[in-house]
């Protein structure tokens, strides 16, 4: 999968700060030897990759799901431990176990993947670019507002040429603290990514042009987690 000129939740834009988050874990009640089945809309997935560890450790483990999707845990150290699974770029699931040498425990567990959040937000971006530019203007130069109408300074915003993802194309400006922005482009047609904590990403597709309009554009970011 290419890179992404912006990166949202577990990534930032290029050259951003990931923002910390506290993650609440929880833990099912495991037995030793479990066996993990791994789905997808109901059907079993097999040569899944699966990542085995501790929280804040490194992966003590790699495994894979054979051709019934599914997987035995080797004999654990009772513990608290996490699986990552995924499929490329595009699937993932995740699942906590408390583990322990008490055979009353549960044995068996199944985990449904699902669409990554980088690759939802890859998909919206997409689907924006699918459709006629949303603005037409002169320059690139606006405000970035709250639902309330509100300045969001300090807003990080990318912009590159539609369908390009490659990082190097990407340019990149801050809103101040009244919330503007300004960024110098040739004309053509572009997609703006603007990017502020506690805000959902704003995707804007724009076609710069000498016919097009000379008011700045009006940003509105709602409210939310970042959205990739």
């Amino acid at each position: 999968m290419k890179k992404l000129f912006t990166l949202c939740g577990a990534m930032l834009l290029h050259g951003g700060q990931a923002r910390s988050s506290v993650e609440v874990l929880n833990f099912q009640p495991c037995a030793q030897n479990a066996v993990i089945t791994m789905l997808k809309d109901g059907a079993l997935q097999k040569n899944v990759d699966i990542d085995l560890y501790i929280p804040g450790e490194q992966p003590k483990v790699k495994l894979t799901t054979d051709e019934t999707g599914a997987v035995r845990l080797p004999t654990l150290k009772p513990a608290g431990y996490c699986l990552r699974a995924w499929v490329g770029f595009e699937l993932e699931a995740n699942i906590c176990l408390a583990v322990s040498n008490e055979k009353e425990m549960p044995s068996s567990f199944t985990v449904n993947l699902a669409a990554t959040s980088a690759h939802l937000f890859e998909v919206s971006v997409q689907a924006a670019e699918s459709r006629p530019p949303s603005a037409h203007v002169k320059e690139f130069s606006g405000v970035v507002r709250d639902p309330t109408g509100t300045a969001i300074p300090r807003a990080v915003i990318a912009v590159g040429p539609v369908g390009d993802r490659k990082e190097s194309h990407a340019k990149k400006v801050t809103s101040d603290e009244s919330g503007r922005f300004s960024l110098g482009l040739k004309r053509g047609v572009y997609t703006a990514l603007f990017e502020a904590p506690g805000f959902q990403t704003r995707v804007l597709v724009f076609e710069l042009s000498s016919s097009g309009s000379s008011e700045n554009l009006q940003i509105k970011m709602d409210i939310g987690e970042c959205s990739e």
